[in-house]
């Protein structure tokens, strides 16, 4: 008998919004005062040109959270928090309950599999998701990576699976990005 050991981790989720931006500001004060690195860029070109990046440690733990801003009214705040656990989800409840209205955009969830032998693995994943995943869009630019549709363009899910270095150990990457499309549905 063969056997596969499995890690699974969130990456990031990201909210929508829909607020006004006295309601954010508890929350904006409160990583602006206690994060260790604050970083802003704007991009001329983007639908959200202005972008700060916290670095905050809770807890004992650093976690980096992304807000975007629009230039416009009708456009949402985006909200991107990295490497999320438990804790950090329990540090901005208060925050999230005092906002009008937010959702959340994104998840994405990656399982990283282990086993003696990854090549037989990676071909299976491969072949057995290709067979599952009800997609149009299959692309495999590589021999290492298979793509089941774009992460960015998707409206519900998509899918990556590579070969990574993970705790010094050769794996392999399932990552799947779920959307609100998807997270939405009843």
């Amino acid at each position: 008998s063969t056997c596969v050991s499995v890690k699974l981790s969130c990456d990031f989720f990201s909210l929508s919004i829909f607020s006004t931006n006295k309601s954010l500001d508890p929350l904006l004060k409160t990583l602006t005062q206690d994060s260790l690195q604050t970083t802003h860029s704007r991009h001329k070109l983007s639908m959200y040109p202005y972008t700060c990046k916290y670095l905050l440690n809770h807890m004992n733990k650093n976690y980096q959270i992304v807000v975007s801003y629009s230039n416009t009214n009708y456009l949402p705040i985006l909200l991107k928090v990295h490497d999320p656990d438990k804790s950090i989800i329990k540090f901005l409840q208060p925050y999230l309950n005092n906002l009008d209205y937010y959702h959340i955009n994104a998840v994405e969830l990656t399982f990283d599999f282990m086993h003696f032998d990854n090549d037989v693995l990676f071909n299976f994943l491969k072949s057995s998701t290709f067979l599952r995943w009800q997609s149009k869009e299959f692309d495999l630019p590589s021999v290492d990576t298979a793509y089941f549709d774009n992460p960015r363009m998707t409206r519900k899910k998509a899918l990556r699976i590579y070969k990574k270095v993970v705790d010094d150990n050769e794996a392999i990457r399932l990552e799947i990005v779920l959307k609100r499309g998807l997270l939405n549905r009843k």
